[in-house]
């Protein structure tokens, strides 16, 4: 997951007291309050997951605990994985490159590269820093590798993967 952060300006009412945020998952039609007591004017949601949209409504609260109609506002973490991967093989190498993550680059640590002789089995994995391309060495030859790679933040939190593809090492 990620951050959304939600910024507001609190009433000036004298009896203004606190502002509560819910926050609804449209697919999942749940609805949770993320907090109850704000005073400032920003907010940070951590529990945020990617490609999921949220409605959130932010009430204000007066000291005699009534409470606004509230105020709304749709948000949508898109995931930022990479996106246009291609693989170059080699002699017992695979060069990949890939598109920079959709993620605002001041955020992104960096980008995994996943392979593996299955699909299912992408059990090796090579963290090549904020780059996007890097060559896997030591491959057998005409066997058959997947390949995908994924965003990670400065924070850690990682991406799907990207598109898998797949390609033999040959001389």
């Amino acid at each position: 997951a990620q951050t959304i952060t939600l910024n507001w300006t609190n009433p000036t009412d004298s009896d203004f007291d606190h502002v509560q945020i819910d926050r609804t998952d449209i697919l999942a039609g749940t609805t949770s309050t993320l907090s109850s007591a704000e005073t400032g004017t920003t907010y940070s949601d951590t529990t945020a997951s990617y490609n999921t949209t949220y409605t959130y409504t932010l009430y204000a609260v007066d000291t005699s605990g009534n409470v606004s109609t509230g105020v709304t506002t749709n948000q949508r973490l898109r995931d930022p994985k990479p996106t246009g991967l291609t693989l170059t093989a080699g002699d017992t190498t695979i060069a990949a490159t890939w598109n920079t993550s959709s993620a605002p680059a001041a955020t992104v640590g960096g980008y995994i590269v996943y392979y593996g002789t299955s699909r299912a089995a992408m059990t090796n994995s090579i963290d090549v820093g904020n780059v996007t391309s890097t060559t896997l060495t030591g491959l057998t030859n005409y066997t058959r590798y997947f390949v995908a790679v994924t965003t990670y933040s400065t924070s850690g939190t990682e991406s799907s993967q990207s598109a898998i593809r797949v390609t033999r090492p040959h001389p």
